[in-house]
């Protein structure tokens, strides 16, 4: 029993020994195994074929300024701008223009019949006639009692003439002892009451006049009432003529023919178009680099032109938690073309960099993804990184990556972006 349990204690090391044995067998198997599939891989797999590149285009690097801008939105504003609105309500009777059309200044626009304003017309002319004739009559019945009044006060003059003479020759007549004391004294009272009438009569024409100083004013200021009414009616009924106030371009136009219009309603809008304003704003930051008549560009979508700077406000403003300054800029020549309202870019060049290094803009921009461009060395085509400046409508500025005489393809990489390089078919390329 001894032997055997001694037997089984040295057999055990011996089994674990042999599944050592078997594991590293199986290690270097999977080993040789993906060896030998790697090695007929990459000798029997065909090699990759190399990118010949036959057609393109290429230039060389070279050299000119670049303006340093500063670049705001503008909006074209017409000088002077109204809107002509109805003198009173009526319908439109005549329509002479279009929306969009050209006029001179007195050029009749549109005509306007008003019933309201015809019998406020006719009611005007009406009163007016009705003061003048109250005042006529008021000059005939002042012009009678003056007459009358002048003949009773020398009727009573004269009266006073006798009954004074009467008097005197009574009072020699009694003091000669001809007549009784009774006839002297009814000669005193008969003088007395005929000065009495006389002043009396004075007194009645004096205050007639007051009376008629104040009748006529009163009479005169109702003729001139009435006739300001009617002059204000009148140019309110030849303002039924509508006629352009400046010469300019109908950029609204609010109603058609036949339309009923309220009094006060707008019936369209002139602008004068010629040699508009651009009204823009400039970061506060940056206002310090512009001034009064600084050159600038002005562009639209299919046009550019030169301007200057005609104002810059004294104040910054906060627009959207940014300060901005308003600026004004004017064309340099006479431009007519512009539609008022319409956006604009303005460039306001501030400085310039002198001879940097360009390339001309094409598809390389694109396809290089605005970080590399392949250069051409020896019948082939490096790939290189470059850096850009400002980038133009036509010429791009190379700060970093790029030297004046180099060749560049300027063509689509689109095909063989993904190589380091490329053999190039100088005869295929076009030199721009």
């Amino acid at each position: 029993m001894a032997n055997l349990t001694d037997s089984i204690i040295k057999r055990k090391p011996a089994k674990k020994a042999n599944s050592n044995r078997h594991l590293r067998l199986a290690v270097f198997t999977i080993i040789a195994i993906g060896f030998l599939g790697y090695s007929a891989f990459y000798f029997m797999a065909p090699s990759e074929k190399e990118y010949v590149l036959n057609y393109f285009t290429y230039t060389e690097v070279g050299k000119r300024d670049f303006a340093i801008d500063v670049t705001t939105s503008g909006v074209i504003v017409p000088k002077s701008q109204g809107g002509l609105r109805a003198p009173a309500a009526g319908v439109i009777a005549e329509l002479y223009v279009a929306d969009g059309q050209d006029v001179e200044e007195g050029t009749v626009l549109l005509q306007i019949h008003s019933l309201d304003l015809e019998t406020r017309y006719v009611a005007a002319q009406r009163r007016l006639d009705q003061a003048q004739q109250d005042l006529q009559r008021l000059l005939f019945d002042q012009e009678t009692e003056i007459d009358k009044n002048e003949r009773d006060i020398e009727s009573s003059r004269k009266s006073l003439a006798d009954a004074t003479q009467d008097l005197e020759l009574k009072r020699l007549l009694f003091s000669y002892g001809g007549i009784a004391r009774i006839e002297l004294e009814r000669a005193k009272i008969t003088a007395k009451d005929a000065e009495s009438s006389l002043q009396r009569l004075v007194r009645q024409a004096e205050e007639s006049v007051r009376r008629h100083v104040i009748a006529l004013q009163r009479a005169l200021e109702t003729v001139e009432t009435e006739q300001q009414a009617l002059a204000d009616i009148t140019i309110t009924r030849e303002g039924l003529i509508v006629k352009a106030p400046i010469s300019g371009r109908i950029v609204e136009l609010n109603n058609t023919k036949g339309a009923d219009v309220a009094n006060n309603a707008l019936l369209m809008t002139i602008a004068d178009v010629e040699n508009p304003i651009i009204r823009g704003n400039l970061n506060a930051d940056v206002i310090d680099l512009i001034e009064l008549q600084h050159p600038a560009t002005i562009k639209t979508a299919f046009a550019s032109y030169e301007g200057i700077v005609t104002y810059i406000a004294p104040r910054a403003v906060d627009v959207g938690g940014n300060p901005v300054v308003e600026i004004h800029l004017q064309f340099a020549n006479p431009v007519t073309e512009l539609r008022p309202n319409s956006a604009v870019t303005v460039d306001i060049e501030v400085g310039r960099r002198v001879d940097s290094p360009y390339l001309p803009r094409g598809a390389y921009l694109s396809s290089g993804e605005q970080l590399f461009v392949y250069v051409l060395r020896d019948g082939v085509a490096l790939r290189q990184e470059v850096r850009y400046g400002m980038i133009g409508s036509t010429a791009v500025e190379i700060l970093n990556g790029l030297l004046p005489g180099n060749l560049v393809i300027t063509s689509s990489y689109d095909e063989f972006r993904h190589y380091g390089q490329v053999k190039v078919n100088m005869e295929g390329g076009r030199r721009l």
